[in-house]
């Protein structure tokens, strides 16, 4: 659309009319006359000089100064040119409510399609659903059988596994009453090493057994001697202390060659892994009375 600067400008020119030809025909000013053209009315001296200026300048170059003055008035549209986008915008909103009509005719199909799916889809889960609870009712009666079974087996587990643990417990015990002694080793000192043996045999048995090579051996308890020899590849030697004897010492001359018993629980005289081969085991005894009565 058109402003009136720019109608006002088109007729100038195809009159051949210059700025200066028009200023000397309406005797306005060139100044006034290009912001006219240029619709900055805000350049002008008021609302008055403005109207006056547009209808010389439209009278000048042939145009309908009223016309054009209504248009300034109006905002910068014409009557005409009001009308004619009035009609345009009826004519475009006809034409969009025909093609929403017709788009709306047109998903109707797809529309009562997609209705008629979901009803059957409704239809199927319904009548599944209501063949489902009859099994359902047998399920649960098979469950409580196999709850029944299930309680049977538990307490036949738990009845087993009660058994297991007696047993258990009863095999312990013998191991305990079987065992003749418990050996706690002390720390080292040098070659000195402190052995605490509670002995629940009365007199205590000391076995001493190579491992594959020779071992030169002393027993001594409560200041005598029980045993000075040798032990070659593979022997072994035992002896058994004085009944009621609370110390006794056993030296080894190759002690990484032999192996020590004391009532038959052995001896871990290398627990600090110091390998040393000449070894005095320090025995400090004590005897369980109850057990022997």
């Amino acid at each position: 659309m058109e402003t009136i600067g720019e109608r006002l400008r088109k007729a100038r020119l195809s009159k051949g009319i210059t700025i200066e030809d028009l200023q000397k025909i309406t005797k306005v000013q060139a100044r006034y006359l290009s912001a006219v053209e240029d619709n900055q009315f805000e350049l002008l001296p008021g609302t008055y000089y403005a109207r006056n200026f547009i209808r010389q300048y439209a009278q000048a170059v042939g145009l309908d100064g009223d016309e054009l003055v209504e248009v300034y008035d109006g905002g910068g549209v014409s009557k005409s040119t009001a009308v004619i986008e009035n009609q345009r915008s009826r004519t475009e909103l006809n034409r969009k409510k025909h093609r929403t009509s017709n788009i709306s005719k047109d998903k109707w199909p797809m529309l009562l399609l997609s209705l008629a799916s979901l009803l059957i889809i409704a239809t199927v889960f319904w009548l599944t659903l209501r063949e489902a609870k009859p099994k359902q009712v047998i399920q649960t009666n098979n469950s409580d059988v196999l709850v029944e079974g299930s309680f049977e087996e538990s307490s036949d587990k738990k009845e087993t596994s009660e058994s297991k643990e007696k047993e258990k417990e009863t095999s312990e015990s013998k191991e305990k009453e079987e065992k003749q002694s418990t050996v706690e080793v002390g720390e080292e000192a040098g070659r000195e090493l402190a052995i605490k043996v509670a002995s629940h045999k009365d007199p205590a048995e000391i076995m001493v057994k190579s491992t594959g090579g020779r071992c030169w051996i002393g027993i001594n308890g409560n200041g005598q001697s029980l045993y000075n020899g040798t032990v070659e590849a593979n022997q072994t030697v035992e002896t058994t202390l004085t009944e009621g004897m609370e110390n006794a010492v056993i030296t080894l001359g190759a002690a990484n060659a032999v192996e020590v018993f004391v009532n038959g629980e052995k001896v871990d005289f290398n627990k600090s892994g110091s390998n040393l081969d000449m070894r005095n085991l320090n025995l400090s005894l004590t005897y369980d009375k109850k057990t022997e009565e």
